[in-house]
């Protein structure tokens, strides 16, 4: 098991924080293991969903900026990393964001 590095644990930590906010603020419900329940940003259907950050860290995005970040459930969450190209870059072009 590779060893995690005591900056990237407490940015671990600091995502599971806002990822939990972030569902709590959308009417939400948590589940077990960190995972939420909400409404998908680019679907809009209610599903377990997962922190997408909109723009990545290879391109310089920051994981723990609100901005950056929106509730994609697994398969749209999917579709955004398979299409690189048509990927969706701006936060207010997701249909159903909600009010975060």
């Amino acid at each position: 098991m590779k060893r995690v590095s005591k900056k990237m644990a407490t940015q671990k930590r600091e995502e599971a924080k806002l990822k939990k906010w972030m569902v709590e603020q959308s009417g939400g419900v948590l589940g077990i293991e960190d995972r939420g329940v909400a409404t998908c940003a680019k679907c809009g259907k209610w599903r377990w969903v997962g922190k997408h950050e909109i723009i990545p860290r290879s391109l310089g995005g920051d994981p723990l900026d609100l901005e950056n970040c929106i509730l994609l459930c697994d398969p749209c969450n999917d579709w955004e990393k398979e299409h690189p190209v048509q990927r969706t870059m701006r936060k207010e072009d997701f249909p159903f964001r909600g009010p975060l």
